[in-house]
This record gives structure tokens, C-alpha cells and sequence, in this order.
């Protein structure tokens, strides 16, 4: 958690004073980053995304706008697309998650379990697939988004 800048016996808090002499925490300077950008081009929305912890780390960075409130950033924020993304909270955190994405008009899609390619031949189509696995349910974590199962994929003739 110290990633999204959890500070000892102060939890998140909103802001927090960074200098560049000392250790810069990534949420509050992605955030900082962020809405300089985006501030320039006010059309512009933007996407996280991310791979495995990665996917963790975007989701939770989305929880943390949510609970600092940070409206003016999540209507920026379009969508989150996550690959192998672990669970990240339990069937509260699930449910709050879910209505504060609807409440801000976020996609939310994550692409979960093994993946493995399939050979495609017939009606036109030649090549291959990629297959993905339901993950298994263990331990009290929950999946937020909507999960993608499978989808097609080209891959080049080898």
C-alpha cells in the first residue's frame, strides 16, 4: 500500500507535502502530474490500465480519487482496463466500487485467467484465438468490473 502512499498512523491523507529532496509517494505525483496535463487540454480524458499488479495498483488508484473525492479527475477518467488483475478488496469494497464507477460513468473491463492460443481455421477466418479461464474463487476477495473471458487476436505467421 505504500505505493498509493499510505502514511503511518495517518492513513491516505488528501494532500501531502512533497519535496524533491525526500522520497516523492506515486499517487499524490501521478495525481499532481495528471491534472497539470490534463488542465492544459481540457477536452482529454484519459485511461489506466494495467498488467497483473499493475491492474491492482490502477483500480486502487481509482479508489483512492474516489475516496479524496476528487471529482474534477474522475469525470476526466473514461475507462480502466486491467489484465491479470488480482483481487483487490472484499464484497463492501466490490459493491462501494461499483456505485461510485457508475455514479462517475467509468468503464471499468478486466481481462482475467490463463491465457492460451488457439488455432482458427473456417469461414474465412485463419489464425488464432486467445482463450481466457474463469479465475478460480478462493479467499474473500471479489471482482469488480466486467470481466472479458475471451476475445480474438491476430498473431503473426511464424
Amino acid at each position: 500500500m505504500k505505493a498509493l502512499s499510505l502514511q503511518k498512523n495517518q492513513g491516505w491523507p488528501k494532500e501531502i507535502k512533497q519535496d524533491t529532496d525526500s522520497h516523492q509517494f506515486a499517487y499524490y505525483t501521478l495525481k499532481e502530474k495528471m491534472r497539470e496535463f490534463l488542465q492544459e487540454s481540457p477536452e482529454t480524458k484519459f485511461v489506466l490500465t494495467g498488467h497483473s499488479l499493475g491492474g491492482a495498483l490502477a483500480i486502487l488508484f481509482v479508489s483512492m480519487l474516489i475516496l479524496h473525492e476528487d471529482e474534477w479527475l474522475l469525470e476526466r477518467l473514461d475507462g480502466v482496463y486491467t489484465f491479470g488483475q488480482p483481487r483487490v478488496g472484499d464484497e463492501k469494497f466490490r459493491e462501494f466500487m461499483k456505485e461510485k464507477l457508475r455514479k462517475y460513468n467509468v468503464k471499468y473491463f478486466r481481462l482475467q485467467g490463463t491465457l492460451a492460443f488457439e488455432n482458427v481455421e473456417g469461414n474465412g477466418i485463419s489464425g488464432s484465438r486467445i482463450i481466457s479461464s474463469l479465475p478460480s474463487r478462493l479467499c474473500q476477495f471479489y471482482p469488480i468490473g466486467m470481466l472479458a473471458l475471451g476475445f480474438s487476436a491476430s498473431r503473426p505467421n511464424t
